[in-house]
């Protein structure tokens, strides 16, 4: 496409020392967040209640462990070093880069926009914590009609309808040697929900929830994103039998575990809907 063309020029005219600043800006962001994930909590608060993290990609590494260091020995010791400073702690000014331009504006943000897509660098934060998420099960729609909801979804997605039976426990006896119990169940009613892969969607109608349930159960307030292996091109064409309207794409966005490319429409409850393709790298994985 021209559009497509003209992004990949301005691209390839970026001036290679605005594309290593660039790339220094990224391995500051990814040191920043590895610095602190090592943080103490005590040492993470002390730098937080101070301002002293800063924006990531500002500051190096050394610069966030030197400001810890500062503010912990107190600040008599600060006083002492700023009133005498060694030769060697002066810092050489920093001159401004050839043709620099604020990144929120015009071409430059455009570059660094291609730039960054062209790095796919994806940085990740963790704490350390004795529970670990492997996957998510299932989720819960609150809809307005269940009838049209499961239309939508198993014609326009290819979703399978599920029927399931929902029960309480409101009882539970055991005998006077305690070796045998009884359990006494409840009927809810019948559920439906729409499957895909190794998840599900389990449907609430409006007013009808099953408990418990979120505390404030609201149709078309949820922002969705699912991947297909079917190709976007397929997938508008069905859109466009089924009557859906797409309300932006194909366009760049970053998944879970990498690039992908994204159709966005809604669905009868007017939910954001967004269906993605994982991009295919040069050796032809995703």
């Amino acid at each position: 496409m021209e559009g497509s063309d003209s992004l990949e020029q301005s691209g390839s005219d970026q001036p290679e020392s605005q594309r290593r600043r660039q790339l220094d800006r990224l391995d500051r962001e990814e040191a920043f967040y590895q610095f602190v994930n090592n943080l103490s909590d005590d040492d993470y608060r002390l730098m937080r209640d101070n301002n002293l993290l800063g924006t990531p990609g500002e500051v190096t590494e050394d610069e966030l462990f030197s400001r810890l260091q500062q503010i912990k020995d107190g600040p008599e010791q600060q006083n002492n070093s700023t009133s005498a400073p060694s030769a060697e702690s002066v810092e050489d000014p920093v001159e401004p880069p050839e043709n620099s331009e604020d990144p929120a504006n015009g071409d430059s943000l455009l570059d660094w926009l291609n730039t960054t897509a062209s790095v796919q660098k994806l940085v990740r934060f963790k704490q350390t914590c004795p529970v670990q998420v492997s996957r998510l099960d299932h989720l819960v729609l609150t809809v307005k009609s269940v009838p049209d909801t499961i239309n939508f979804y198993s014609s326009v997605l290819g979703m399978e309808v599920i029927t399931f039976k929902s029960f309480t426990r409101v009882l539970e006896l055991t005998d006077a040697l305690n070796t045998h119990t009884c359990r006494l169940y409840i009927f809810k009613g019948t559920r439906k929900a729409l499957g895909f892969g190794q998840q599900k969607v389990n449907l609430h109608q409006l007013g009808l929830e099953f408990e418990p349930k979120a505390k404030h159960p609201t149709a078309g307030s949820a922002d969705l994103c699912f991947i297909t292996e079917t190709p976007l091109a397929t997938v508008a064409s069905h859109l466009k039998v089924c009557g859906v309207e797409i309300e932006e794409g194909p366009v760049e966005r970053s998944g879970a575990v990498g690039a992908i490319t994204s159709l966005y429409f809604r669905d009868p409850d007017h939910n954001l809907i967004e269906l993605s393709n994982y991009n295919q790298t040069s050796d032809g994985t995703s």
